[in-house]
């Protein structure tokens, strides 16, 4: 080789060598502590990147507003231990000797989506907290100070404590196993309520489409309410609370409450449904007003209930149009009814008049036993269902076998296991390459939207690779060359 070509070679090979050192790399999402990375949380949130952890050790942070414009999970030793102060910075507004406004900074702006706030308590001389993004999580906190979780889906709100009053709204959305000692304001399309304690404060739900069940409201001199349409509003305790249960819309259906110690226990509105709920001690039981503003043309239907020594059991004063307290088969239990049955059915010989223009034309004679209701769940608040079709319990003699499967609903996030290992995401049906010969197992995973996990059944197969071609063919070579060989023997003993 001359010494020309070895030169252009080294040449060649310096420059690939540079041209990969310039290639970028991307940057693997990162945990940052505070305060041993950064003194303060504001400082690590502004040096954080994309997809980073913020981490802060317990410890009292006196901080400035935070504004956060990137995915960021920014979580905290323990509620109990880590708290951030805020005093934002304000203006005061004098209209007249009586009059004076001061307006806060808000201590926390989130436009982001999945952004994660967990593990805090936090506390604010003004402002609120306002979050706006996708997959939202705000968990196990102590939120003294108003907050704001608008306009994404998918996001998850359990486990705080409340105390300065909650808004939120979403599709998809699921709030649950909080403590509200405040005002609650929610809504939106597809949103789980559930078990959660609220006090003291106002709670309502406008949306659509909403499941709101299993909650506790105590102690408030507002109501709980639920407004819009195809809403289930179930299982919830509502004691000691003024106007106790309003639902209003259209095929909103409420069944297996608890209403006691209110100052009017249901209040229905038109195109609703009232079922095997609980309604006692009360000062109304139920109130209907709320037909009167009926666009629809459909009243209420109120059967199955039981109520038990409200004072008075339907609010009469006012005019009220004609409700249906009964299904045309069965009515409600009344204790303070004084008809017969004769016959024995159950049901009472006479109506239970209420007023000239209701009645409940069907009245029951002992209380209907709620135990006998089967909660079904609709399709978009119930678990996944996963089927796996392939692989079957057999045994392949290939190394890729097609991995098919079906869910029953719309997820977001599927994946499977081959053989206990580490889960592997996928997004559709696919083939398991290069399987080992020997015994294989696999189960397939499914999340949906409010993070209910499906498992399929665990299929276990075989996996056994076909006798080598070569081999065969070598064998029938081997078997000819010695048939040859013997042949020519015995033709040479012959002669």
């Amino acid at each position: 080789m001359s010494k020309s070509v070895a030169l252009l070679l080294v040449l060649v090979f310096l420059m690939a060598t540079n041209v990969i050192a310039v290639q970028p790399i991307k940057a693997e999402p990162s945990t940052i502590v505070v305060p041993d990375d950064y003194p303060t949380i504001a400082a690590a949130i502004g040096n954080a990147t994309e997809g980073d952890t913020v981490f802060v050790n317990k410890g009292t942070y006196a901080e400035k507003p935070f504004k956060i414009n990137k995915t960021l999970s920014l979580i905290g030793e323990g509620a109990d231990s880590t708290k951030i102060s805020f005093n934002p910075p304000h203006t005061e507004v004098t209209v007249n000797i009586f009059e004076r406004y001061t307006f806060y900074e808000d201590p926390i702006v989130v436009v982001a989506d999945d952004f994660t706030l967990s593990g805090f308590n936090i506390t604010s001389s003004g402002g609120s907290i306002s979050i706006k993004g996708n997959r939202t999580r705000i968990t196990n906190n102590v939120i003294t100070r108003e907050i704001y979780v608008a306009g994404g889906s998918c996001s998850v709100i359990s486990e705080n404590l409340f105390t300065g009053g909650v808004g939120f709204n979403g599709t998809y959305c699921k709030v649950s196993s909080n403590s509200f000692w405040c005002n609650l304001y929610g809504g939106g399309r597809y949103v789980i309520f559930s078990s959660n304690n609220c006090h003291w404060g106002r709670a309502s739900i406008v949306g659509d489409d909403c499941l709101i069940t299993d909650n506790q409201v105590n102690q408030s001199p507002s109501a709980f309410s639920v407004g819009g349409i195809n809403n289930i509003v179930s299982k919830n305790t509502i004691d000691h609370v003024g106007f106790g249960l309003s639902v209003a819309g259209l095929n909103s259906k409420a069944f297996l409450n608890q209403v006691t110690h209110c100052g009017i226990g249901l209040i229905p509105s038109a195109g609703s449904i009232f079922f095997a709920n609980y309604i006692a001690n009360n000062g109304w039981g139920i109130d209907t007003g709320g037909d009167l503003v009926n666009p629809n043309g459909t009243l209420s239907t109120i059967f199955h209930n039981n109520f038990v020594n409200n004072r008075y059991q339907v609010n009469t004063l006012g005019y009220y149009e004609t409700d249906y307290y009964d299904n045309d088969e069965e009515g409600n239990y009344w204790d303070d009814y004084q008809g017969k049955d004769a016959n024995g059915d159950g049901i009472g010989d006479t109506a239970y008049v209420i007023d000239e223009n209701r009645s409940d034309r069907y009245p029951l004679i002992a209380p209907f036993d709620v135990d006998s209701v089967v909660v079904e769940l609709p399709e978009w608040a119930s678990p996944p269902s996963v089927l796996l079709i392939s692989p079957e319990n057999t045994t392949y003699i290939s190394a890729n076998v097609t991995l098919e499967f079906t869910v029953n609903k719309q997820t977001s996030w599927m994946g499977y296991s081959l053989d206990g290992q580490e889960t592997v995401t996928i997004t559709d049906n696919t083939t398991l390459t290069g399987l080992s010969s020997g015994l294989h197992n696999v189960t397939i995973y499914s999340k949906d939207f409010f993070e209910n996990i499906a498992t399929s059944e665990t299929i276990w197969f075989s996996i056994t690779e076909p006798f080598p071609t070569t081999i065969v063919i070598a064998t029938v070579v081997s078997l000819a060359a010695i048939g040859v060989v013997l042949l020519v023997y015995f033709k040479k003993r012959k002669h």
